[in-house]
């Protein structure tokens, strides 16, 4: 399966990327972050910054919030299945599980490093970060750490 910033860079000029952000870093829960990073990139220079709130949100509007925001990717820590089949029916492409500082982690992904292992969040390191991440792709990579 090819990477998502692979795919961008060759077919598309264009992506605009949230994190959701809790002191600085990727919110461990999109579910109750109040607080969203939406950044859009062009050939992997990121062009624009917003900050959006997702305070008082009911669950399925924090997904309404990012189609507003005409977001594509999303990064963030856990996701509820129900939020994320939500969010891939609205043609955002998730990627879970991810933690760390989010000014890395969007530079990361603006560099097409992404996704690492290195953002994987604690105990979650046997789980891929890959684009796709429901039923079909499989919802669990290898087994064990191996770190």
């Amino acid at each position: 399966m090819a990477r998502f910033m692979l795919t961008v860079r060759h077919r598309e000029e264009r992506v605009k990327v949230a994190v959701p952000v809790f002191e600085g870093r990727v919110s461990p829960a999109f579910d109750w972050a109040e607080r969203l990073v939406v950044a859009e990139l062009v050939d992997g220079r990121e062009t624009g910054r917003a900050e959006a709130s997702l305070a008082g949100e009911t669950p399925p509007g924090r997904v309404e919030r990012l189609a507003s925001l005409g977001v594509e990717a999303l990064l963030c820590g856990a996701i509820s299945e129900p939020l994320l089949a939500l969010a891939e029916a609205k043609g955002v492409r998730v990627v879970p599980w991810v933690c760390g500082d989010a000014e890395e982690v969007l530079a990361a992904f603006a560099r097409g490093e992404f996704p690492s292992e290195r953002y994987a969040m604690p105990g979650c390191c046997g789980r891929r970060l890959r684009w796709g991440h429901g039923r079909k792709g499989g919802r669990r990579g290898r087994g064990g750490c191996g770190r």
